[in-house]
């Protein structure tokens, strides 16, 4: 016998996870799916064992759940360059950058190429300060530890989190005397 192809809940669920652009309630998938809580629960346990899903807890709502990405949401290497594409790699591919070889002279003295390359000023640092509503803002040296952190704050309820990279304008010292950096 031939039956005909029946969606499980399990489907359902993660048709609606993979349609939307953002993490969704358990009432929400639930009534997008049109199927009893109590069965998109069952789903988003079995979807959660494959791994498939990312649990965000807290918020007003409850907890939200939304659907692992498998493919990335670039361009693929292969397709057209669009317009302005074209012209950033055009006048990309004219730049050169020139690399010390022998090392750099400084007062006289020979400093060797790696030492030149990795003795950069503190001045460069990277710095980056992230922004919550409500929050004390945080000033990190990552940018990955940054990002995780402003992640971490919408997951935990924030409407949105900001994430500024910090550029020295200058330096007050005692006497009131302005640097430069």
């Amino acid at each position: 016998m031939n039956q005909p192809d029946i969606l499980s809940p399990v489907q359902f669920v993660e048709d609606v996870l993979r349609g939307s652009t953002e993490a969704l309630s358990l009432e929400a998938i639930a009534n997008s799916a049109a199927i009893p809580a109590s069965q998109a629960r069952e789903a988003l346990k079995q979807l959660a064992k494959s791994g498939q899903i990312e649990l965000i807890p807290g918020g007003r709502n409850g907890n939200r759940y939304a659907l692992l990405r498998t493919t990335p949401d670039t361009k693929e290497p292969d397709a057209p360059l669009s317009g302005v594409e074209k012209e950033l790699v055009s006048h990309l591919a004219g730049v050169t950058y020139p690399v010390p070889t022998e090392g750099l002279t400084l007062g006289g003295t020979v400093i060797p190429a790696p030492a030149a390359i990795s003795s950069a000023p503190a001045a460069t640092e990277q710095r980056y300060m992230v922004r919550v509503p409500k929050r004390k803002p945080r000033i990190l040296h990552d940018h990955d530890k940054a990002q995780a952190a402003a992640l971490a704050a919408v997951r935990s309820g924030a409407p949105y989190a900001e994430v500024f990279q910090l550029i020295p304008a200058g330096k007050a010292n005692r006497g009131a005397v302005w640097q430069n950096p």
